[in-house]
């Protein structure tokens, strides 16, 4: 596999973490770290340089906060840990 082809497999395996709406609204904070992480291990294996880390790390922290908004905002199934019983 060339650099270009392993980038491109990359880049495509992280953008369907980050797309993968079911696991973003169960778990977003474990989305995030997914995506983060995943973003880091390119970084290290020289794949994407620091500036594209950036921004795909933007990128899965606008999801996660969307996320949480969604779930904070819906009628039920969510609520943050200080208002557990």
């Amino acid at each position: 596999m060339t650099p270009t082809e392993l980038k491109m497999a990359w880049l495509a395996k992280w953008r369907r973490t980050l797309d993968d709406g079911v696991y973003r609204m169960d778990h977003p904070e474990a989305h995030r770290v997914s995506c983060r992480l995943e973003a880091r291990d390119m970084l290290e294996a020289g794949v994407i340089d620091q500036m594209e880390k950036l921004e795909m790390d933007e990128l899965a922290d606008a999801a996660y906060w969307h996320a949480v908004e969604e779930l904070a905002t819906a009628a039920e199934g969510y609520m943050f840990g200080g208002h557990y019983d």
